[in-house]
Parts: structure tokens; sequence; C-alpha cells
């Protein structure tokens, strides 16, 4: 067998404690980092599920986008046109144009 002084059987047992101590220490970062490692896939899964819903609202922005674009070359000119009628005209339009006040008034007092 192997002969140690009361001293080293002392160091010897102090240092088995530390592995002990280091063992059980060891194994709850193990499952500390296990935990995570969970929670790090579960915010992957968030991160994923949020850039696709991006991914949608920004097809949709676009889609409205050029919607607006299309709608808006269409009546640009005739707003424009709207824009530049002269007062009168505009006076002329209200009166005799049905779903105006002034035509709808009229046609009451008919």
């Amino acid at each position: 067998g192997v002969h140690l002084t009361d001293e080293e059987a002392k160091r010897l047992k102090a240092l088995a404690k530390k592995g002990v101590g280091v063992d059980k220490r060891a194994e709850a970062l193990r499952k500390e980092i296990a935990a995570r490692d969970e929670h790090i896939r579960a915010l992957d899964g968030e991160i994923n599920t949020l850039n696709q819903s991006v991914r949608s609202i920004a097809r949709e922005r676009d889609t409205w986008k050029a919607n607006y674009e299309r709608l808006w070359a269409e009546v640009r000119e005739f707003i424009g046109a709207i824009r530049r009628i002269p007062e009168r005209l505009r006076a002329f339009i209200a009166e005799h144009l049905p779903g105006t006040k002034k035509h709808e008034r009229d046609e009451g007092a008919r």
C-alpha cells in the first residue's frame, strides 16, 4: 500500500473535497448552460417569427403603396383640373350638379 504522512493525508482529503465541490459546481454550470441554450433556441424561434411578420408587413406595405400610386396616377390630372377651376364654374357646378346642397335646396323648393 501507499503510506502517507498526516500532513499528506490532510492535503489529499482537502483536495478531494475541493474536487467534489468543483464537480458539483461544474454540474450546476452545465445545467445552467443547458437552460440558457434552451432559452436561446426559444428566442431564436421568436426572432424568426418576428422576421417573418416584418417581411409580410413589408409586402403588404408595398402592395398598398403600389395601389396608392396607381390610383393617384389615375386621378392626378382630374384633381389638378378641379383645383384650377375658376370659382364661378365651381358655383355653377354646385348649383346644378345633383347631390350638392344648393341643388338639393332648389329641388326641395319645387
